[in-house]
This record gives C-alpha cells, sequence and structure tokens, in this order.
C-alpha cells in the first residue's frame, strides 16, 4: 500500500505557484531556482527508483529550499517520509502544502493517505472519502481506504474501494495486486460474493502459493458455493489445521451438507478436542446427529 502510494507521487509533476508575477530580476532568479529543483527532483526520482530512500529525501528537502512553493515536491517528498514510515513527518509536511494549496487534490489525497497511515483514521478516512467521491480515479485514495474498510469490517466499503481501485491502478503497480487481492477477497467473501472471492484468492495463489490466508480463503469461498467440491481444498489445508482447527469445523459442516456423516463426525471431533470451550464444536457435533436421525445423540451434544 506505500509502495502504490509512493509510485503514484513519483508520478506528479504538477507545478503550483501561488506567487504573484515576479519583475525581471526577481523572474531570472526563479526562473534559476525552478532548474536547480528540477534537477535535484529528477535525482531524487532516481534515487527512488533504487529505494535508496535517505538520499531521495536529502535531494527533495533541497529541492523544497530552492523552490518552496512547488506543490509536487512536497507531495512527493511525503511520499518518501511514508515509504520509510515516517507517517508523522510526512502529515506535518503536507499540512503546510495544504496551507500553500488547500483546494490541490493531490495535496488532499497525499494528506489523508498519511493519516490513515499514522492511525488518524478519523480525519484521514473523511478526508479520503471526500476526494474519491469527486475523484473515483484516484486509486491510491481507493486503495488506502480500502484496507482501512477490512479492519472496520465495513465489507461493503471495502469492496467498493477495492473494485475502483483495480480499475484505475496503472499497469506499473500490478506486481502489487496480491497485497491488496487478499483483503478484497474477503471483503467479497463477507459480502456473500463467494465466486467473485474464489477468483480472488485463486489470483493471490498463482504468486504466493503458499499463503495461508489465500489458501484458506480459496476453500471458504469454494465451500460456500458447493460443499461437495470443497472437501477436497478443505482435506488439503491439513497441514494448517493444528493452528487453525476452525478448519476443521469447516469440514464437519461441509461433510454434513455433502451426507459425509463419518467424516463430519470426525471432523467435529477433532474441533472440539481443540477447542474444548467452543460451544461451536457441540452445535457441529449435534448437527452430525440430526443429519443422522438421531435426536437424543444430538440433544446430548446440544446442551453439552
Amino acid at each position: 500500500m506505500r509502495r502504490a502510494a509512493l509510485a503514484l507521487a513519483a508520478a506528479t509533476l504538477g507545478v503550483a505557484t501561488l506567487a504573484a508575477p515576479p519583475r525581471p530580476a526577481a523572474a531570472q532568479a526563479r526562473r534559476d531556482d525552478d532548474d536547480a529543483s528540477r534537477l535535484l527532483v529528477a535525482e531524487a526520482r532516481r534515487a527512488i527508483a533504487r529505494r535508496d530512500y535517505a538520499r531521495a529525501g536529502k535531494l527533495l528537502d533541497r529541492a523544497l529550499e530552492v523552490a518552496p512553493r512547488r506543490i509536487d515536491v512536497y507531495v512527493l517528498r511525503a511520499s518518501v517520509h511514508g515509504a520509510r514510515d515516517e507517517h508523522a513527518r510526512a502529515v506535518a509536511l503536507l499540512r503546510r502544502a495544504r496551507r500553500l494549496a488547500p483546494d490541490s487534490v493531490d495535496v488532499a489525497a497525499a494528506l489523508g493517505i498519511q493519516l490513515v497511515l499514522a492511525g488518524e483514521t478519523a480525519e484521514g478516512a473523511p478526508l479520503l472519502a471526500t476526494v474519491v467521491a469527486d475523484h473515483p480515479d484516484r486509486y491510491d485514495a481507493q486503495v488506502v481506504l480500502g484496507h482501512h474498510h477490512v479492519r472496520q469490517a465495513r465489507w461493503d466499503d471495502a469492496v467498493a474501494a477495492f473494485t475502483a481501485y483495480f480499475a484505475h491502478r496503472p499497469a506499473a503497480l500490478a506486481g502489487e495486486d496480491a497485497i491488496h487481492q487478499l483483503d478484497h477477497a474477503t471483503a467479497l467473501l463477507r459480502t456473500g460474493d463467494a465466486r467473485a472471492a474464489r477468483v480472488r484468492y485463486a489470483e493471490v495463489l498463482t504468486v504466493r502459493p503458499d499463503s495461508v490466508l489465500a489458501r484458506m480463503g480459496e476453500a471458504w469461498a469454494t465451500a460456500a458455493i458447493d460443499c461437495t467440491a470443497a472437501l477436497p481444498r478443505l482435506a488439503a489445508l491439513d497441514d494448517l489445521e493444528p493452528d487453525h482447527p476452525e478448519i476443521a469445523l469447516v469440514i464437519s459442516r461441509c461433510a454434513v451438507r455433502a451426507g459425509r456423516l463419518d467424516d463430519a463426525r470426525a471432523a467435529a471431533a477433532r474441533y472440539r478436542a481443540a477447542r474444548p470451550d467452543d460451544a461451536d464444536g457441540w452445535l457441529a457435533a449435534g448437527e452430525v446427529e440430526l443429519a443422522a436421525g438421531d435426536a437424543r445423540a444430538a440433544e446430548r451434544a446440544f446442551t453439552a
């Protein structure tokens, strides 16, 4: 997410000048300053491409010294702060930029992003929501909002944000997709769109076949669509079950729906052994016995 925000800032080259037109001598000095700042920014971009953020930061600081009203340099410098997890410094810098250019969408988006990354979501998230309401193609704002909405369990909002992100993000950021597809898939699954969620999880697995979240999520999504098809996928998660006993619970419930009661009973027993105090284990056991037609055994399980 931080790299996506940095890539956008690195691609932004608009120049904002808010001063009155200078006199001829001052105009030459201003042109000299602009030339110097352009050279510094160009070198900073090369440093960013090498991920040498320390050097990029120093170069951009010098660029701001010689051209202190270049809004694009503020945004880029703040992004470098963000790439180094210096979000408070990024926020302070962008507040200065906003005083210079209160109507700049670039500044508003960058400030909202850094506020959210700094944990100041009460201010940052509404600011980003305002940005994307008028500019839905601001993929940098959309992706940060998407992850924020997932953390807040606002699944519909997360789906909308990630959908906009993937619709507008440049091809240069495709390498970061797996980072965002996981949260997008989770939001899709939570909103009941299991088929779309399964596609997203499968996309992650093509580049990260060992992703625990993607492996479990793809099996979960399949279970929501077709339990018979899901059982082999769930069984393939046996290496994860010791750390994630909820896999056994899903197997039990799916096996009941598929009519495989012995498998369901065994899975429910494994879950109860792993989490003896969780009522879901006993509910699962009761469901198995109800499916088997043994009401008394089901009652014992439900009331245990």
